[in-house]
């Protein structure tokens, strides 16, 4: 019998999270992605009825991610009450994922220690980057500006702390196929 490994992958924004996910799943991982939950959830109208309970400015009808962001940036501490609602569906979910997935999982959150995750893994791999290379992939991404990638690098807490509690850490200025191979050989 195959027993079943969880690793985390987290990081800051731009540092390659994604990367190391889908060269997971190339390697037969099953991935969960947090953010792609998170925006799952935007779509759903139960959720935004939710939101829009503290959110007086959620339309339910043209949901506005980036007003919601704006709101945020602008009333700090709304932030903490969003999260209460989205990250016990988003852990919901990975608990779901993880029940169905049967050898090696992969839960991607950028909050991985900040929302406890960590607590589902075996192993924690952090991605990491040159601020350089990490502002760069950034600003490449639609909808994205210094003011963005600075409000949301806030948001997603201390590089060093993240690494400090790592099992790996995941350098993702390399080529692809140098990442590949780091990979391969942490899964042995």
């Amino acid at each position: 019998m195959i027993s079943k490994k969880v690793i985390g992958i987290t990081g800051l924004i731009g540092t390659g999270k994604t990367t190391v996910s889908q060269i997971l799943e190339d390697f037969g991982a099953k991935v969960h992605d947090a953010d792609k939950t998170v925006h799952k959830l935007y779509d759903d109208n139960d959720v935004l009825r939710e939101i829009s309970q503290h959110f007086e400015y959620v339309d339910l009808d043209n949901f506005d991610r980036n007003a919601l962001m704006e709101s945020l940036k602008a009333y700090p501490e709304r932030r903490a009450k969003l999260e209460s609602i989205i990250h016990p569906k988003v852990r919901e979910s990975q608990l779901d994922f993880l029940s169905d997935c049967a050898e090696l999982c992969v839960l991607d959150v950028p909050l991985l220690y900040e929302t406890n995750a960590h607590e589902l893994c075996d192993e924690v791999w952090v991605t990491h980057c040159h601020i350089d290379t990490q502002r760069k992939r950034v600003l490449a991404r639609d909808g994205f500006d210094e003011e963005k990638f600075q409000t949301i690098m806030a948001w997603q807490g201390d590089d060093a702390w993240k690494r400090d509690k790592a099992t790996h850490i995941i350098d993702t200025d390399k080529s692809i196929a140098a990442l590949e191979q780091h990979v391969r050989t942490l899964l042995g």
